[in-house]
């Protein structure tokens, strides 16, 4: 698939987050509050990494009011400069481009991998090499907090 046709439809979602994609799309504000009492738990007081699957502003922003660094990962690049005006402290974050599924992040790293419909954008049968990857970026004891929208 060329670049160009896979890139425009995340411009446009990036594009039109605030007028047109409400929840269940994106997280809605209680979704949030949800969002951080997993993060609060999984921190349990400490600070720590936070990787973000995507650039799903609602987390990033979340996760800003604990004492993480944040790392985002996205294989698109509109989407990743497209939505840091969504963030509030855009320019702390760490943008990683890549996959989910096979990407350069280090072993044993991350406290916390957050995600939202995560498991929508990866073919279903990728999603055992994902898990696989979740568990070598994670470190013992780490968390996988995400969001699935069942219909």
């Amino acid at each position: 698939m060329p670049k160009k046709n896979f890139a425009s439809p995340w411009k446009t979602v990036a594009q039109n987050w605030e007028k047109y994609y409400t929840p269940p799309g994106r997280p809605s504000p209680e979704d949030c509050k949800i969002y951080k009492q997993y993060i609060k738990r999984a921190l349990n007081g400490k600070s720590g990494r936070a990787l973000v699957l995507g650039m799903t502003p609602e987390i990033r922003n979340a996760l800003h009011a604990f004492p993480v660094e944040v790392t985002c990962i996205d294989i698109n690049l509109e989407m990743i400069l497209a939505m840091n005006k969504f963030v509030s402290k855009s320019e702390k974050d760490i943008l990683v481009r890549g996959s989910w599924v096979e990407n350069p992040l280090a072993d044993n790293h991350y406290d916390i991998v957050l995600g939202d419909l995560t498991w929508a954008n990866i073919p279903k049968q990728q999603w055992g090499k994902f898990h696989q990857t979740l568990v070598r970026i994670l470190k013992a004891g780490g968390h996988y907090i995400h969001r699935i929208d069942v219909i």
